[in-house]
């Protein structure tokens, strides 16, 4: 089994990343049904934004300075990691889903996380790696797609012997590299050719096209409205000018401690520096911290 050491702190195997004994795990699951569980996961969990934007490559630190560890690739996440902080991408949100499956009961050879692509079904262009699950419910597999933002009104019927081959939904196609759980690897292409998920990341559009394909919306992509577009741009591309404002407002305010408190009697005290240091800095502070939050308020 392939040893993986850039999407997490530490090396791990693809199964490391099934948990089912974890304490949040069981207690989501409790008193949940398998179909509660599915709605679940698609209500439950928010796609994570970068500046109103959908993002797909996670970078997380650790320590400071020279203990400082930081993951560069995307961060791939645990079930109690998503569950805990309510996030997640494809592969976080699936793999929450597959833990939570195992935790309420399900066999190993009755769920599976797949690590593969999404492929135009006509073309065969590949449209972006992707996370996503098989399932067997009341002797029924299904595809199980965790980055919808609405309980579809079924899931896709998949026949038995068809569950390892490459899946059409409408007008795509879901091929996977890998089916596995907390016990079960199978590789459907030798890990040298899957090339470590390393395919190329068009979020929205890749999203655009699920969102088609299933008929109903997807969380990384929506048909937004005017404001949220002109919003998440403006976010987006206007970062600097919210740091340098920032910065600036800091600088005044500084100013303004030096010369009317460390320097007192050598000025008139006179608090404008200040004030307009702080009406920089207030507005700059609340749309770098809390940018996400108010882009996915009005996000429709």
């Amino acid at each position: 089994m392939p040893v993986f050491n850039k999407q997490r702190f530490f090396p791990f195997r693809l199964k490391d990343l099934i948990q089912p004994k974890q304490y949040s795990v069981e207690e989501y699951v409790k008193d949940k049904t398998f179909e509660e569980i599915m709605s679940g996961i698609i209500k439950d969990i928010e796609y994570p934004l970068y500046y109103g934007q959908p993002d797909d490559n996670h970078v997380y630190n650790a320590y400071h300075g020279k203990w400082c560890h930081t993951i560069e690739e995307d961060y791939w996440d645990t079930a109690e990691e998503v569950l805990g902080t309510g996030i997640g991408d494809c592969d976080g949100s699936s793999i929450a889903f597959t833990t939570c499956m195992r935790a309420k009961g399900l066999r190993p050879d009755e769920v599976y996380e797949v690590f593969g692509v999404v492929k135009d079904a006509s073309t065969g262009q590949i449209l972006g790696g992707h996370g996503y699950n098989i399932v067997k419910i009341y002797s029924k597999w299904y595809l199980y797609e965790s980055t919808l933002d609405e309980v579809p009104e079924q899931y896709p019927e998949i026949r038995e012997e068809d569950i390892f081959k490459p899946i059409t939904v409408g007008d795509i196609v879901y091929d996977g590299d890998v089916f596995f759980n907390d016990e079960k690897e199978i590789w459907i292409r030798p890990f040298a050719l899957a090339g470590s998920f390393n395919y190329p990341r068009h979020i929205e559009g890749k999203y655009k096209r699920i969102s088609e394909a299933w008929g109903v919306k997807n969380k990384g992509y929506r048909k937004h409205n005017i404001l949220y577009k002109l919003g998440s741009k403006l976010l987006r591309k206007g970062k600097w000018i919210l740091d340098f404002l920032f910065g600036f407002g800091a600088a005044l305010v500084l100013w303004e401690i030096w010369d009317d408190c460390i320097k007192l009697g050598d000025n008139p005290i006179s608090y404008q520096h200040g004030y307009y240091g702080l009406i920089m800095m207030i507005p700059s502070y609340i749309l770098i911290r809390y940018s996400d939050t108010i882009v996915r308020k009005i996000r429709g």
